[in-house]
């Protein structure tokens, strides 16, 4: 399973970038994992 914010094709390039829309949505799908799975 790829979980995280951003796309997979961009993971650990040497042009690697993270718009900073995507990071919010990611901290929600997290949080809920982590309440549902971990808690």
């Amino acid at each position: 399973m790829i979980c995280g914010p951003g796309h997979i094709a961009q993971a650990h390039q040497p042009d690697e970038y993270l718009p900073l829309e995507h990071i919010a949505p990611a901290i929600k799908l997290i949080e809920s994992l982590i309440g549902r799975f971990c808690l």
